[in-house]
């Protein structure tokens, strides 16, 4: 059987790795993982009643064209205290890059704005169980993935041998900053392929906490899409994580993944709602093809602000603003 992780050097937002993009598995020196380190939530008095109304799915919901989603798109809003505390772009390419010595290279140039560099390492660990012997054997074997280039507390871009990401941490400004500072970055990386070296995934995430001062009260007055609790159970939630994975039919090959729940508050005078938007798309596109900053991640990037619209409440919009 065999287990690998990635540890890097970096920076975590309740529990997410900005080095990974995912539940942080990144070890401290005692070796144990930071996403394990998470504080615990406390219990708080947020009310559910609402009956559940059912569940619809792809098969009985009729699709909404990206023509409908004019509105959206051409009334974009820019919110001053905008809840995002970490916003993610990122590539994966195949096949594989061959040399992870040339990635150091990408940090030429970058030491004003990225000060810090760090190797991505994978690590593999191989149990082996002879039953009739009685023995167990352990083999590790750890080799170097890329290099990650950091500015503490505000961002990071990550160079590997299957891809690049670009993270950048709240207070977040806008998308065109965003995107263009990861094209730049993404237009160095794709310097190190060759004709042959194609892109065959995308991925844009935006995680929002929502910091809502108590009493909270129903959930729903602030987002759209929450847990109905049955009749006849207790209506007081002291957490709760969940997770949609939904197609997205008018965008090829392309699924949104919304994580919802009760994450550590930044102050004990508040509640604070996880609302994580991860869109990722399987694509054929050449590293060098402009395409993939000039349609796909714009595509992207107008379905994650309808999301994130068409999940919150007018409430929200009062916080926010």
């Amino acid at each position: 059987m065999a287990r690998a992780r990635r540890a890097a050097a970096g920076k975590c937002v309740e529990g997410w790795c900005v080095i990974s993009a995912r539940r942080c598995n990144c070890e401290t020196a005692d070796g144990k993982s930071l996403g394990s380190l998470t504080p615990r939530v406390p219990r708080h008095n947020l009310r559910e009643s609402r009956p559940a109304e059912g569940v619809k799915n792809r098969m009985t919901t009729p699709p909404r064209t990206l023509e409908s989603r004019a509105d959206l798109a051409t009334s974009r809003r820019h919110y001053e205290h905008a809840p995002i505390i970490e916003a993610v772009l990122s590539i994966n390419i195949v096949p594989p890059l061959a040399d992870v010595r040339r990635l150091a290279s990408l940090g030429t140039g970058e030491e004003a704005r990225y000060p810090q560099r760090a190797p991505v390492l994978v690590m593999q660990s191989t149990f082996s169980v002879n039953p009739m012997a009685g023995q167990t054997s352990v083999s590790q074997d750890q080799r170097a993935l890329g290099y990650a280039f950091m500015n503490p507390g505000r961002g990071v871009f990550q160079a590997r041998l299957d891809g690049f990401a670009y993270s950048w941490l709240a207070p977040y400004d806008t998308w065109e900053s965003f995107r263009d500072e990861a094209s730049r970055l993404g237009s160095k990386y794709a310097t190190l392929g060759d004709a042959g070296t194609r892109i065959n995934r995308i991925s844009l995430r935006y995680v929002n906490r929502l910091d809502l001062a108590v009493p909270v009260g129903e959930l729903k007055d602030y987002l759209l899409t929450a847990p109905d609790i049955a009749p006849g159970l207790s209506q007081v939630m002291a957490g709760f994580m969940m997770q949609l994975d939904l197609p997205q039919p008018d965008l090829p090959d392309a699924v949104m993944v919304v994580r919802e729940g009760i994450v550590a508050p930044p102050r004990p005078d508040t509640v604070s709602i996880l609302l994580d938007i991860d869109l990722t798309q399987t694509v054929d596109l050449g590293l060098t093809d402009q395409e993939v900053w000039t349609t796909n991640f714009e595509a992207l990037h107008i379905r994650a602000d309808e999301a994130f619209e068409r999940s919150i409440t007018d409430k929200v919009r009062k916080v926010i603003r």
